[in-house]
């Protein structure tokens, strides 16, 4: 099962974060378990304000028992700490929306990817780059060799859609990932309840199932906020190669 670990930091906490990094990333690398985290980040990317994980354990026991293990937090780090839920006074879909792009942008960025997206700040340290701006999907990491007009586009490593409107909108967009040719595809989206997220979750990957179109062996990511249930529902699959 996957589970979504979320701290946030405790103010002017840097100190203590960077005592403990190393510790923090040996115990997530000897678990094995981790799909996708790395830091939050202040809106002007000054500052590391918390940590987010995506895990694949065998239940929510083991998730809850791996965080408590993190030397993040035993050493007192986070001000607030979630395996998969949310706080409702404060949540706002525009919020995770951005957060979760900033995060993936930072993850890209390092790997030496051109990153895409609206809502970062303009980075550019060749071969990585970060762009504030949308290139066909709301994000893509672009693997480039050289710059300009003589450049070669090599490959889409990522490409993710997020919407938060009405689930027409979100076919939509996922079917826009559906025929990326990406090695890994994020669909991020919401739903009333848990039962309704994990219905959306099935037609979104029998969609890609029924598709008859070309494409690759990609790796699918499906996360989906359960409003009225206050948790995050995630799916993942793998869908089978088909070259027309």
């Amino acid at each position: 099962m996957l589970f979504c670990i979320v701290g946030i930091d405790k103010p002017d906490s840097l100190e203590l974060r960077m005592a403990n990094r190393e510790d923090h990333l040996k115990h997530w690398a000897d678990t094995g378990a981790v799909k996708l985290g790395g830091p939050f980040t202040s809106d002007d990317g000054e500052r590391l304000e918390g940590s987010m994980l995506v895990i694949d354990v065998a239940d929510r026991a083991t998730a809850q028992k791996l965080a408590d293990d993190d030397p993040y937090v035993k050493a007192g780090l986070f001000g607030t700490l979630d395996e998969d839920g949310y706080d409702r006074e404060w949540f706002k879909p525009s919020d995770w929306t951005l957060r979760i792009k900033i995060l993936l942008a930072e993850i890209g960025f390092t790997r030496d990817y051109s990153v895409w997206a609206s809502g970062l700040n303009d980075i550019d340290e060749s071969p990585a780059r970060k762009v504030n701006q949308e290139w066909l999907y709301d994000l893509v990491w672009i693997n480039y060799e050289g710059r300009g007009p003589t450049r070669t586009l090599r490959s889409i490593p990522l490409a993710a859609e997020s919407e938060m409107g009405p689930w027409p909108e979100v076919i939509d967009d996922f079917e826009k990932l559906i025929i990326a040719n990406a090695d890994i595809k994020i669909m991020l989206f919401h739903s009333n309840d848990v039962a309704r997220a994990e219905s959306m979750c099935d037609d979104l990957q029998k969609r890609v199932q029924e598709f008859e179109g070309q494409w690759i062996r990609s790796e699918y990511l499906l996360g989906c906020i359960a409003w009225k249930d206050g948790i995050f529902v995630f799916r993942q699959f793998t869908s089978p190669e088909r070259k027309g």
